[in-house]
């Protein structure tokens, strides 16, 4: 292992690790609410050809710079959350005077947070909790907003926002909910995906795309349709994007299904000092994505094979939560390198964790034989020598008969 300033690099078995140190923002006094932090960064783990199989921190993020975003990824989110962003001054009075108006009146209206009152709650939770309704938090935050307005540029404030911003299934940031959810860089997204993301801040989970693709379709167009009115986006541009499919990645943006892999990696890595935990690591194995989808499927038929076959009395999968089912594994070794090129430690991961290919105390069977006839040949044996199948009994040293036998008998 050698270090250096700034970044190290580490070799573990099946994996060599690159460290880019994230920076953990230290608790923060109540007038420092106003201040701009590097927010906690994800370990990217990936596979041989550099395509993404697994995330590990406290948040799941990758933050990306303002500039490397398409203009209207940024325009799409000020449509919909703060379209007066770049007049207020980080409160903006005039949603505040609609929102009583709309209280008084019965009318449902949003409770006009700017954005850089989000980024301010967001960011500093342990200062600022949004939870909190009470009167004295608003105007905490609404104080460390116009603060924050006065040290920083808008564009700084739109970057921080984009990048802190929450999503679904605890991802954070622009950068990874465009690559979980779209498979690709947010500098990839088109319109109608930036819309799409744009649109989940109300309600992250209700307007989830893969779950709820027409729910999240309906919301898309109403930020595109925002977008329209506010000069941001011609009609026609408008017009195509919202007649555009919802269409998401598969597997959530991971090339390939590799839970078990992807707990051994981490505790190669913990084993050889490097915290995964902390963020800011970029992990590439030796994982191949068509090999390893090629193992998930095969473990999946050979188990539902067996299990359909005459006769069959244990309990089957059900894809449920019981894991008292046939079991199986699979791992591919590259013989060259003796690189880990697939690996499935079990029929499904959520049911149970436990990896059969790694932890899995079993005796080897017939798995062993190339391992045998591999040293006999190489001792004395021909590869095309006969030996009978049949019994035999062997005098050992000590007088006693050792007679092979099956498990079975």
């Amino acid at each position: 292992m050698t270090t250096r300033r700034g970044q190290r690099a580490l070799v573990l078995a099946v994996t060599v690790v690159m460290l880019v140190p994230a920076r953990t923002p230290a608790q923060s006094p109540e007038s420092e609410a106003w201040r701009i932090i590097q927010p906690a960064q994800a370990s990217q783990i990936l596979a041989r050809d550099g395509s993404l199989i697994g995330e590990v921190g406290t948040q799941l993020r990758t933050s990306v710079s303002l500039n490397s975003l398409p203009r209207y990824v940024g325009q799409a989110f000020i449509a919909v959350e703060d379209h007066r962003f770049y007049q207020h001054d980080g409160v903006d009075v005039i949603g505040i005077a609609g929102a009583i108006k709309g209280k008084i009146m019965g009318e449902q209206r949003g409770g006009a947070s700017t954005i850089t009152q989000q980024l301010v709650g967001n960011m500093h939770p342990d200062i600022i909790d949004r939870r909190d309704m009470s009167l004295a938090r608003k105007l905490r935050e609404q104080a460390a907003a116009r603060e924050m307005e006065k040290h920083y540029t808008k564009a700084q404030i739109l970057e921080a926002y984009l990048n802190q911003i929450g999503f679904a299934h605890g991802w954070y940031g622009i950068e990874s909910a465009a690559r979980h959810y779209f498979g690709k860089s947010a500098s990839k997204l088109t319109l109608a995906e930036a819309a799409t993301l744009a649109a989940m801040p109300k309600g992250p989970e209700n307007y989830e795309p893969v779950k709820y693709p027409e729910r999240a379709r309906e919301r898309r167009n109403t930020v595109l349709a925002l977008m329209e009115q506010q000069g941001y986006i011609t009609h026609a541009q408008s017009v195509a994007a919202q007649t555009s499919r919802v269409v998401t990645a598969a597997n959530y943006g991971m090339s390939a299904v590799a839970p078990y892999f992807v707990d051994v990696v981490k505790v190669q890595a913990q084993r050889a000092g490097a915290r995964l935990s902390e963020g800011g690591y970029r992990v590439y194995t030796s994982l191949d994505p068509l090999l390893q989808h090629a193992a998930v499927q095969s473990l999946a038929e050979g188990g539902a094979d067996v299990e359909a076959r005459a006769g069959y009395s244990h309990a089957a999968f059900t894809g449920g939560s019981d894991s008292d089912y046939l079991q199986g594994l699979v791992v591919a070794i590259d013989p060259t390198s003796g690189d880990v090129r697939a690996l499935v430690g079990g029929r499904d991961y959520k049911a149970s964790r436990f990896d059969r290919a790694v932890d899995g105390m079993r005796q080897p069977g017939s798995s062993f034989k190339p391992i045998v006839y591999a040293a006999a040949i190489a001792d004395s044996i021909a590869p095309n020598s006969i030996v009978g199948d049949t019994a035999i009994a062997i005098q050992l040293p000590n007088g006693t008969i050792y007679r092979p036998d099956n498990s079975d008998h």
